[in-house]
This record gives C-alpha cells, sequence and structure tokens, in this order.
C-alpha cells in the first residue's frame, strides 16, 4: 500500500474523532446514557476509527508508534463483537481521554506529511482555502 492510501485512512480516522467530539461536545456523561442516539453515533464512529486502522500498511504503523494502533483496533473488536456487552463508560472516556489526542496526532501527521489531504473536509471535498471559497464556490 502505498503512503498516500495510508494517510486518506489516517484522513478518515481524524474526521471520525472529529465528527465524535462534535456530536458530544457539551454532553455529561449522564446526559449520553440517556441518548440512545448519541451513544449509536459515538459507537459507530469509534469504530469507524478501528477499522481505519486495519486498512493501515505493517510499515505504516511500525513507522508511527507513538499512535495507539492496537486500542483502536481492539476498541473496534469489541464494538463489533461484542456489541451487547458494551460498556459505556469505557466507550464515554475513550471519547473524553483519548480520542482529543488522537485527532491532534493525526491532524499533526497529515499537516506534517500531505498538507493537501489535511485541508480535505470530512466530507472528502477539500476544505475552502479562503472566505470567497464555500460550497457553492469551490465547485
Amino acid at each position: 500500500m502505498s503512503l498516500r492510501n495510508d494517510l486518506v485512512y489516517v484522513a478518515h480516522m481524524r474526521d471520525a474523532v472529529s465528527k465524535v467530539m462534535r456530536f458530544t461536545r457539551g454532553l455529561s456523561y449522564e446526559a449520553f446514557l440517556g441518548n440512545e442516539e448519541k451513544q449509536w453515533v459515538v459507537i459507530r464512529g469509534i469504530e469507524i476509527i478501528g477499522e481505519a486502522t486495519t486498512k493501515l500498511s505493517a510499515e505504516f504503523v511500525d513507522a508511527h508508534p507513538d499512535f495507539p494502533w492496537k486500542h483502536m483496533r481492539g476498541m473496534r473488536n469489541v464494538l463489533i463483537h461484542n456489541y451487547a456487552d458494551v460498556d459505556l463508560r469505557i466507550v464515554w472516556d475513550a471519547v473524553q481521554k483519548d480520542l482529543p489526542n488522537v485527532e491532534r496526532m493525526a491532524t499533526a501527521l497529515l499537516e506534517r506529511t500531505h498538507p493537501e489531504i489535511a485541508r480535505q473536509a470530512p466530507s472528502g471535498r477539500r476544505a475552502p482555502q479562503n472566505k470567497r471559497e464555500g460550497p457553492d464556490l469551490d465547485r
């Protein structure tokens, strides 16, 4: 697999983290427990993050040992295979403690190595570069 493909998967991870963080901003643990939609969205985001790690080349993973690749894959496996026994406290703790760091690391890696990928919006479209560009102006 090429480095560029690996970085696209890192961008997928970053975008999923960003969405999870946005969807839980200002949410308390108690509110999270009481909101099944938020639980599903967060769990799905973490599944995507973990799945993206399974697509990375071994060389890329070895070259970036500072990322918690094994932990992200393991969390995905628990959520997918043990879906009936998901511990929402562990999920919430991952959102609060682990995901912000993963987002920072992924963003820094993308900006350092391939800024054009770093600038892509979560939808896969290139992020606007200035105030004049927007949804209708950058087509």
